[in-house]
């Protein structure tokens, strides 16, 4: 009986496969441009990659540090 319903709705292996293979492909293709840069222009977009990076984050990092500043300032927020 459980075979049956693998075979109709698939294990979760062949799911996630599924789910992650267009991923793997458009790694695959940003590798294959990357390979025609030179080590200059590999740093240049290491910069570019870590400031979008950390612009992305700062809007969390900023809330963290306001719910931080939020239970130093009320000590029964505290759940230690």
């Amino acid at each position: 009986m459980l075979k049956l319903i693998a075979k109709i709705f698939g294990n979760k292996s062949a799911r996630d496969i599924k789910r992650i293979m267009p991923l793997v492909e458009q790694t695959k293709k940003h590798g294959e441009e990357l390979t025609s840069l030179s080590n200059d222009e590999l740093r240049n977009e290491t910069v570019l990659i870590q400031n979008t990076i950390n612009a992305e984050l700062k809007g969390i990092d900023d809330k963290l540090a306001s719910l931080h500043q939020t239970i130093a300032d009320n000590p029964q927020l505290d759940i230690h």
